[in-house]
């Protein structure tokens, strides 16, 4: 076992300078990186869950365009539609998959069918239930705000404070804080659940909608089978392995301008 006085000496030769001047070089990546998981709970609150299968480099761009609803809805639709959609496909393929949504599957295949043919609000109005269906299935209570699962998603936040796990659980409540918002006798600005499915007025529901539910999806479903796990003992913003083992030289590549 390597001890304080060993690692001192590793850092002093030509090899330890070296791998110590590499790190300097990532820092500034490393900090952009972070502070855009940081702003995971800004996300959620212009309508987006942070997208876990995301690549970093590809977060970190996003993040830092998304400084309006608007700009936030166009990087997220340019990134799910570029190159023929894969990213689209990846993810309806990894929902479609989840073990924990096998009893939706037909159902997902369905609406992956409507979506292809531009039907997004069908999409829309058959992928907000899933959300309290996952919901049921994890905490036997529906989604709403105040609710028992509403509660219980709470509890998650701080578990391991600054911790990336602990920032996408506050980027999903603000997600789900805005589309399950009560609503009055005028349309809400934004996507909400009650307003279509309680009749409040039908689903208009569009292209960028649709994609913001299957990531909030796969988002809920995804941090539910994380906390299955046994906890991590380390915390902090940096703790990822994930995240850790994706850096390199050329990880995010330029700020927007």
């Amino acid at each position: 076992m390597l001890t304080d006085e060993d690692l001192k000496q590793f850092w002093e030769t030509d090899e330890g300078k070296r791998i110590q001047q590499q790190l300097r070089q990532l820092q500034p990546q490393i900090d952009r990186m972070l502070d855009a998981v940081r702003h995971s709970e800004t996300l959620g609150d212009l309508g987006w869950a942070f997208p876990l299968d995301m690549q970093p480099r590809d977060y970190v761009r996003i993040a830092e365009e998304s400084t309006s609803y608007e700009k936030a809805d166009a990087a997220f639709l340019n990134y799910y539609t570029h190159n023929n959609g894969q990213a689209y496909k990846r993810l309806m393929d990894v929902i479609i998959n989840d073990s924990g949504l096998q009893e939706c599957k037909e159902f997902l295949e369905e609406v992956r069918q409507s979506y292809n043919d531009g039907r997004y609000r069908v999409c829309v109005a058959a992928l907000l239930p899933v959300l309290d269906h996952i919901a049921q299935k994890t905490w036997d209570a529906p989604l709403s705000i105040k609710g028992k699962a509403h509660k219980l998603l709470e509890r998650k936040i701080g578990v391991l404070p600054d911790s990336f796990t602990d920032h996408f659980w506050k980027s999903m409540k603000a997600f789900l804080d805005r589309v399950f918002d009560g609503v009055g006798k005028s349309k809400p600005l934004t996507l909400n659940r009650h307003w279509i499915l309680h009749g409040r007025g039908i689903s208009d529901g569009t292209q960028v909608d649709s994609l913001r539910l299957l990531q909030a999806i796969r988002t809920l479903a995804r941090l539910i089978a994380i906390g299955k796990l046994k906890p991590s003992s380390g915390s902090g913003v940096t703790q990822s392995a994930d995240y850790r083992k994706t850096m390199g030289p050329d990880l995010l590549g330029p700020r927007p301008r």
